[in-house]
């Protein structure tokens, strides 16, 4: 065969393979883009999307045992924590461009937190700067039985939005580890995460860089996995700028008391609520003890930037 009729067996096939793989790579795309929702105008961040049906429990046990995870069911179920995905609802009626101050104000009626850590609390909690430009949650116990009156809102009297998500812990983290498993294991765990989030319209945003993803409890979109321990050495007074917390000479000894630590907020910069944290476009996310988070008090709360 002739040089020039390999080149063009070649190029053919190459077509031929574009086309074959073109409604795989659009059908990825398409679900993508609905994840993020509609990017805004002006070439800002894309934004995760509520989530869309809600997943029970058991949905996903049945999951587990299909990727071959069956033994393991109980320890799925465990693992299993609830996040409210926050999303821009419209400016709330009547509402002026907000307090600047006061970046954010949560119902602690809210439905959707039945059955989570803070469903035993009324009242509202509102996060903010004080006077020192320092991050500030309170709790507004006189709030009780007006969730009305007290909407989710965000930053410029923007209403807020919330949906329920379900989560898993990644294949690293403390939790999975301890279960065991095998290479087959933890890449059956990873396709599990990922159908979840698939099966309630959303994505695992963690993998993804840019996106404008709000969190009200739950797990951070984070891949380090190394903000308990930080938050568990900053509260001992041990924690030093510079060193990674997984470095530092003291995390396996504090490794089994940091997992006390639950994810309360994580908020990402969004122009739209005009919220910026840090100076490099980092997000806030808001750590509690699980002891403290269960009595109410969120004085002891611990703020970090990532």
């Amino acid at each position: 065969m002739a040089a020039e009729s390999r080149r063009e067996l070649l190029a053919r096939m190459m077509r031929d393979a574009a086309r074959a793989t073109s409604p795989l790579v659009e059908q990825r795309a398409s679900r993508i883009r609905r994840a993020f929702g509609e990017e805004q105008a002006g070439g800002s961040a894309a934004r995760a999307a509520a989530a869309g049906r809600a997943v029970s429990p058991r949905e996903v046990t049945e999951l587990a045992r299909e990727l071959g995870l069956g033994r393991h069911e109980a320890a799925v179920e465990d693992a299993l924590r609830v996040s409210l995905a926050l999303t821009i609802a419209g400016r709330a009626p009547g509402s002026s461009r907000g307090d600047a101050t006061e970046l954010l104000t949560l119902s602690l009626e809210e439905p959707l937190l039945e059955g989570s850590a803070l469903s035993a609390h009324r009242g509202s909690l509102r996060l903010g700067r004080d006077d020192r430009g320092s991050w500030s949650l309170r709790h507004d116990p006189a709030a009780a039985g007006a969730h009305a009156a007290h909407p989710l809102r965000g930053g410029r009297g923007i209403e807020l939005a919330a949906s329920r998500e379900l989560l898993l812990p990644r294949e690293w983290s403390d939790e999975v580890q301890a279960l065991g498993l095998d290479d087959d294991g933890l890449e059956a765990w990873g396709r599990l995460r990922s159908r979840l989030a698939a099966l309630q319209g959303r994505e695992l945003y963690a993998e993804l860089d840019g996106v404008v993803s709000h969190r009200w409890l739950g797990l951070p979109d984070d891949r380090s996995g190394s903000m308990p321990l930080e938050c568990e050495l900053r509260a001992g007074g041990l924690f030093e700028q510079g060193t990674p917390p997984l470095a530092h000479r003291q995390a396996a000894q504090l490794s089994r008391r940091s997992a006390r630590w639950r994810l309360l907020l994580q908020l990402s910069p969004d122009e739209r609520l005009g919220w910026s944290f840090g100076e490099s476009g980092e997000r806030l996310f808001v750590w509690m003890r699980e002891d403290d988070m269960a009595h109410g008090r969120f004085d002891r709360s611990a703020a970090i930037l990532r």
